[in-house]
């Protein structure tokens, strides 16, 4: 596990530098993480969704996995300060992680319709999640008792 976490650290972490704008680092750490799974398939298995025996897993190993998680969080939370605090951010960047991880699955396991490229459309919907998440309103979405529009036609029976 110590190599593979070697390898997938130095991929989600490929590109970003100090010198970049804090828009950037996180924009291109979410591209790598996305590449991640189409360069290494096996390794973002084992990583991602094999099953883990956390309590036999080796200390360094979790403190790694943990370090790699903070740095994320604080990523998206250096583009999200002005508008959430650190406990919203971390909520939110949890569903964005959760987005990614959906198209990703869904791309690995050929879920999707002729024609649709999951991992191609990943990092442009997640730029916008990451707007419609930090933002402090919600323009646009209703939240009421407005009846089901009656041209909506049901699928099946």
């Amino acid at each position: 596990m110590k190599r593979a976490l070697d390898i997938y650290e130095k991929h989600l972490l490929s590109g970003i530098t100090r010198e970049l704008s804090a828009w950037s680092c996180f924009t291109k750490f979410i591209e790598n993480y996305v590449s991640f799974s189409a360069v290494e398939l096996g390794l973002f298995r084992l990583i991602t969704t094999d099953p883990l025996d956390i309590e036999k897993m080796d200390k360094e190993v979790l403190e790694r996995i943990a370090i790699l998680k903070e740095f994320y969080i604080d990523l998206f939370f250096a583009i999200a300060k002005p508008n959430l605090s650190k406990e919203e951010a971390v909520e939110k960047a949890n569903i964005l992680m959760a987005y990614l991880d959906g198209e990703i699955l869904n791309s690995i396991n050929n879920r999707y319709l002729p024609g649709e490229d999951l991992l191609e459309r990943a990092n442009p919907n997640a730029k916008q999640l990451i707007k419609l998440l930090t933002s402090k309103t919600n323009d646009g979405l209703v939240e009421d008792d407005t009846p089901l529009p009656r041209d909506i036609l049901f699928p099946g029976v």
